[in-house]
């Protein structure tokens, strides 16, 4: 073979919609950086809805993915995820810890929608 492949990337959401097409190589060093970058594009901006608009709630997919990462990161299993359990999942996710500015950020959003968050 050429080394050729065609990359089908899905979008988010857990449906099966074609985000894009493209050719790529490793061996041949054929759009490889184009491949990875619109394959975190589908991941960080998925073309399927996450707020359902009719049911005003999240998609069954988004909430089945926030429970998810709340289960992971929750790391004593107390059903709070604490500064640290925060700082994590900011670590891992976008490999920056969060400024103690933006967990007061936080906070403050939870409070605003009227629900009680535990501060560490």
């Amino acid at each position: 073979g050429g080394g050729g492949h065609r990359g089908v990337v899905f979008g988010g959401g857990g449906g099966a919609c074609v985000e894009a097409v493209v050719e790529c190589s490793a061996l041949k060093g054929l759009n490889v950086v184009e491949a990875f970058a619109i394959a975190a594009r589908a991941h960080l901006y998925p073309s399927t809805p996450l707020w359902d608009r009719k049911g005003e709630g999240l998609t069954r997919p988004a909430s089945q993915a926030l429970r998810r990462i709340f289960s992971l990161y929750d790391t004593d299993d107390d059903g709070v995820l604490t500064d640290a359990d925060l700082q994590k999942y900011q670590s891992v996710a976008f490999g920056t810890p969060l400024s103690p500015q933006e967990m007061r950020g936080i906070y403050d959003f939870i409070a605003r929608r009227g629900v009680s968050a535990r501060q560490q």
